[in-house]
């Protein structure tokens, strides 16, 4: 199994500050009912792998979490499909699973596009509108390949050569008691 971290390279839409997404301790701020798009993670997965899991990172808050709703939107190549980031009111990375959000594959994953959309609910009585502030996004992938990885084959081959290693040590260890016995013959 291979895991894999990625930031997004490239953003456009109508939150306020989105360069901020690029630059920890810096907040990106959503507009409601507008959407911010992230694009060019730089996966490359290779063509064979099988994608296990995929989970997102936002780091941020809301003003007010418990009018405000954050999703992380994933296009799956025909239509955008949605999670809920429960973000609170204190600043802290959410982890959310969104490996049964979609059909995931290798090409999704290598051309992701994302984004992030917010709405406020509308309460009876005044209720100052409130905001999410994100300071990144990040997406992990962790997946699987026919054959085995660099580590994996450096592994194999460490093994084979601790057994070679061994076998050596009880044929020389043979050998020298063969000797000797041979030796003890001939002093006969």
């Amino acid at each position: 199994m291979t895991t894999v971290t990625k930031r997004p390279g490239y953003t456009e839409g109508g939150w306020t500050n989105p360069e901020n997404l690029f630059e920890d301790g810096k907040y990106c701020v959503g507009v409601d009912q507008t959407w911010q798009k992230l694009t060019e993670y730089g996966f490359s997965i290779p063509s064979d792998a099988t994608i296990t899991k995929v989970v997102v990172r936002i780091k941020g808050y809301e003003t007010s979490p418990e009018n405000d709703y954050t999703y992380f939107d994933v296009w799956d190549g025909t239509e955008w499909k949605s999670r809920e980031i429960p973000l609170e009111s204190i600043d802290q990375v959410v982890e959310v699973d969104i490996t049964d959000l979609i059909s995931w594959s290798p090409e999704i994953l290598n051309n992701l596009e994302t984004r992030l959309h917010y709405l406020h609910t509308i309460t009876v009585g005044f209720q100052k509108k409130s905001s999410p502030y994100v300071d990144y996004v990040e997406v992990e992938a962790t997946y699987s390949t026919p054959y085995p990885t660099t580590q994996e084959t450096t592994q194999i081959m460490m093994q084979g050569l601790e057994q070679f290693m061994s076998m050596m040590f009880m044929f020389m260890f043979m050998m020298m008691i063969m000797s000797m016995m041979t030796a003890l013959m001939g002093a006969m």
